[in-house]
């Protein structure tokens, strides 16, 4: 079986109701797959998807040359959901497969119209997807589970560590006060509610535990699973 090392990535910062957060993004690797789960969002220009900025050595590439990775590498890409900051450097790895959940591709070709402004159409119809159509194995080692909630097509990505497997939660989990807190708490974005408290249940019985996303506490690790982790 897999054993992944999962590194997160801190590619910039939002600024949303006066609250900072990481964009983040992860990269993993057992040896043989060199994987990106979701690829951060677009340089911040000032204009677009503002209050956001991030610094040069935040870019993708020099994250992933830190680590000794050349993006033409990455075999693998998978994408939690189309939310902008999180899809758009996957044109970065054009030798690479490009996962997301068949739901989810086509609502974000004709999402509801507050939607709009955060899905970027072009680099999604730009780009050879292979769909997934629910639950599925993407790799050995890594598996796609479907959630929902956040937006149609949401999965979070479970990864089997030495640790037991984690599950890379993105935009459905975003703080590990969500999580611990009983019951577990739905995020604030959402296209549904009912299949947001679904997904959660879902997720708590696939996984040993979670990496979530925007999340500062989860950057003070470089690698996951770490040597003292409980």
């Amino acid at each position: 079986m897999a054993n992944y090392k999962i590194y997160p990535l801190h590619l910039g910062t939002l600024i949303r109701g006066g609250k900072e957060m990481p964009i983040v993004a992860f990269y993993l690797t057992d040896g043989v797959n060199k994987v990106m789960v979701d690829t951060g969002g677009v340089p911040a220009d000032g204009k677009r998807f503002m209050p956001y900025y991030q610094e040069p050595e935040q870019h993708l590439e020099a994250k992933l040359a830190a680590l000794g990775v050349d993006r033409e590498e990455i075999n693998i890409v998978i994408n939690s959901h189309f939310h902008w900051d999180h899809m758009s450097n996957n044109d970065l790895f054009p030798n690479a497969k490009h996962y997301v959940q068949r739901a989810e591709y086509f609502y974000a070709l004709a999402p509801i119209p507050t939607d709009e402004w955060t899905f970027d159409k072009q680099k999604i119809i730009s780009t050879k997807w292979v769909l997934l159509d629910g639950d599925e194995q993407i790799a050995d080692g890594i598996y796609g589970l479907f959630v929902g909630g956040h937006t149609p097509g949401s999965m979070c990505v479970i990864v089997d560590t030495e640790k037991g497997k984690a599950a890379l939660t993105c935009d459905f989990i975003t703080d590990y006060e969500q999580w611990e807190h009983e019951p577990k708490l739905a995020g604030k974005i959402y296209t549904n509610i009912v299949e947001y408290y679904q997904g959660i249940k879902k997720l708590a019985k696939s996984c040993d535990y979670i990496i979530p996303g925007h999340n500062y506490e989860v950057l003070q690790h470089k690698v996951f699973p770490y040597d003292d982790q409980p």
